[in-house]
């Protein structure tokens, strides 16, 4: 079996790219992760209305860091959990979605 090519890998990433940021739950977290310097899924669930718990916010928060969009800053809180940071991937796929990250360092 051969291996896949560069372009193949490549297509692939962006394959899932695309469908990372389809999704709603994974798109608001990095909205709100481009107004604040961090956030962890606890913070997320907290400003926005909705009916996830918390264990589904953070599987969309681990899909985010599996694809290197996101990345663990410091320690987990044992109240507000793992806090996160965008990439420099992640400030691209925010350029993908339409919105800024200038506010990046407020948080």
């Amino acid at each position: 079996m051969s291996q896949p090519s560069d372009r193949d890998r490549s297509a692939e990433f962006d394959h899932r790219l695309v469908k990372a940021l389809a999704h709603p739950v994974r798109a608001d977290f990095l909205r709100l992760l481009g107004e604040r310097s961090h956030l962890s899924a606890v913070e997320a669930l907290g400003i926005r209305d909705s009916e996830l718990n918390v264990g589904q916010v953070v599987y969309h928060a681990r899909v985010l860091a599996d694809l290197e969009l996101i990345e663990p800053v410091g320690e987990p809180d044992p109240r507000r959990g793992l806090p996160y940071g965008l990439t420099a991937s992640g400030r691209h796929a925010l350029l993908a979605l339409g919105v800024s990250s200038d506010n990046e360092g407020n948080g």
